[in-house]
């Protein structure tokens, strides 16, 4: 099963990123065979959060992605 966790990662809030460290663990436990995704808005920041979890794949969030494309619309 892939799980895919999409959220407020990468803003430098340290609340939040206690938030995914908590639900990281919850899904550990729960669905210990299961592949987890986190969407993130700044890979680099969540990829040093996430240190000790190296199977856990980090990718930019998609709202990143879309905020991005529309800057460029209205320069």
């Amino acid at each position: 099963m892939r799980i895919i966790l999409s959220g407020g990662w990468g803003f430098g809030n340290l609340g939040d990123d206690a938030i995914l460290l908590a639900s990281i663990k919850i899904l550990k436990w729960k669905y210990p065979l299961s592949n987890i995704v986190v969407l993130t808005n700044n890979v680099k920041e969540t990829e040093q959060i996430l240190l000790d979890q190296s199977e856990i794949e980090i990718e930019e969030s998609i709202f990143k992605k879309n905020l991005e494309m529309c800057a460029l619309m209205f320069q």
